[in-house]
């Protein structure tokens, strides 16, 4: 179990940050948002080459939780999720893709890790009157825009095109408006278990998920995020994917199946939760 621990320290590699808003009287005056959730999934070339995992062929995984944490501007007053939500709704939804957790009679192929948090937009002011956002880039690079071909890292030679002045397809002007937002956020991603015996690093594949914060509280919009945004575990997406709860579409998890409360208490002792990183 020991490969786990530093296997999943590489989930996220992005900073260190704190969260949202809840609609409250504003959001009673003007009725609730619609949670809108974005997803994007990318295989390495190790990853590509593998089955994708579905009930009728399962993958059997051991897994680790990096818990919370903050990756933009840090807001106090967030409501936080229990951990152990967090692991089971991840053990549902996995379990109705095909990631099934191992046992003695099913070894682990893979390790999942996961970490989810909020990801908010870090403004600067200048005497009140100016701000400028500090993390666009971060937040871009998040949701997927490298793949609509936004431009997701400073550019020296063209300082004078804020990013997102290029855009021009739908989708692009949705994502730059949301990366100008705050966000929840959660990143999903597999690594090869054999490998990491050997004390070598392969990545399989990394799903991100993300939805405006703004009328919602973390508990009640992450797992929802995750059922949402769990077709896409392990499989490849062009472009990120935009998935809108409406009252039609209520997403959630469903025991019915007495096979998914077998998982989740087998799931339970094949999940780690990794310590969190000291303040620094």
């Amino acid at each position: 179990m020991r490969t786990v621990f530093w296997a999943a320290l590489l989930v996220l590699p992005l900073t260190t940050t704190e969260a949202a808003s809840s609609g409250g009287l504003l959001g009673w005056i003007l009725g609730r948002p619609e949670l809108k959730v974005v997803t994007v999934t990318d295989l390495t070339p190790e990853g590509a080459l593998r089955p994708t995992a579905s009930p009728t062929r399962p993958v059997y995984y051991i897994a680790a939780s990096a818990g919370f944490r903050d990756f933009g501007a840090i807001f106090a007053g967030e409501k936080t999720i229990a951990p152990r939500q967090v692991t089971a709704t991840m053990i549902k939804v996995l379990a109705k893709q095909g990631y099934l957790p191992a046992d003695s009679d099913h070894p682990p192929s893979v390790i999942l890790a996961w970490t989810w948090g909020t990801m908010n937009a870090d403004y600067f002011s200048v005497d009140g009157t100016y701000r400028t956002q500090l993390n666009r880039y971060q937040l871009l690079r998040f949701m997927g825009g490298k793949k609509l071909g936004m431009r997701t890292q400073p550019d020296l030679f063209h300082v004078e095109l804020a990013p997102g002045l290029t855009r021009s397809s739908p989708a692009e002007e949705t994502l730059s408006a949301a990366a100008s937002d705050h966000l929840f956020v959660a990143k999903v991603a597999a690594y090869d278990f054999e490998a990491a015996r050997q004390n070598r690093i392969v990545q399989l594949w990394s799903t991100r998920i993300s939805a405006p914060s703004r009328g919602f509280w973390l508990p009640e919009a992450l797992p929802p995020m995750l059922v949402m945004a769990s077709p896409f575990f392990g499989r490849e997406t062009a472009q990120p994917v935009w998935i809108d709860a409406s009252e039609k579409f209520r997403p959630e998890v469903i025991l019915g199946d007495p096979r998914f409360v077998d998982y989740v208490e087998r799931g339970e002792s094949a999940v780690i939760d990794l310590p969190k990183p000291r303040a620094k």
